[in-house]
């Protein structure tokens, strides 16, 4: 149901790495809500390793916003319509201000 001008042509996938092709972005849609693979998680239990999927689902939200315009130290602007998703970056980026990190502006 989204579509216009740009929305379409311009989509990047939630798991994408290593690439600065989007590095020029400042509007952003982070429109999951992210989970780890039932599986996955299932072979860690099984092997006694416990899995944060908060910390999991944070990492994977801020490698994709870092391979927007935020990079070069410019200003984005982002829609997260997910509660969890919010609250997890939100989290993190208090988590950031506590340490006295403003490296990217955080106040």
């Amino acid at each position: 149901k989204i579509q216009g001008k740009g929305y379409t042509r311009n989509f990047l996938s939630f798991n994408t790495k290593a690439t600065n092709n989007y590095r020029d972005k400042y509007c952003l849609v982070y429109a999951v809500n992210i989970f780890m693979n039932i599986a996955e998680e299932g072979f860690y239990k099984a092997h006694g390793i416990t899995i944060d999927t908060d910390a999991y689902a944070t990492s994977v939200m801020v490698q994709w916003i870092w391979r927007s315009a935020i990079r070069d130290g410019k200003e984005i602007y982002i829609y997260i319509p997910s509660k969890r998703m919010r609250r997890l970056l939100n989290k993190w980026i208090d988590g950031l201000n506590m340490r006295g990190d403003e490296k990217f502006g955080l106040q």
